[in-house]
């Protein structure tokens, strides 16, 4: 009896993996359904490039930054202009 015992016991675990399986899949298809509907992959050129393009400086920023500041890009134009000089 012993052996027929623990196939039924296998049995029901399977069971069990395929509905948590089936559960888990139907969830990720909604998921994607929920995102496809709300535009998440309209636009799947530009990230690609975004990092391509530089930033845009605020007007204003600028000057604020400088006041009293070595930026970190002072000692490189000055590296840059004692070579091209």
């Amino acid at each position: 009896m012993q052996p027929v015992l623990n196939n039924c016991l296998r049995m029901e675990i399977i069971f069990i993996l395929i509905l948590i399986s089936l559960v888990l899949a139907v969830g990720f298809l909604t998921a994607y359904f929920w995102a496809t509907k709300n535009g998440q992959f309209d636009d799947d050129c530009t990230p690609a490039i975004r990092m391509l393009f530089d930033d845009e400086i605020k007007p204003g920023r600028e000057e604020v930054e400088s006041k009293g500041k070595n930026t970190p890009d002072e000692p490189a134009k000055a590296f840059s202009n004692q070579q091209t000089a």
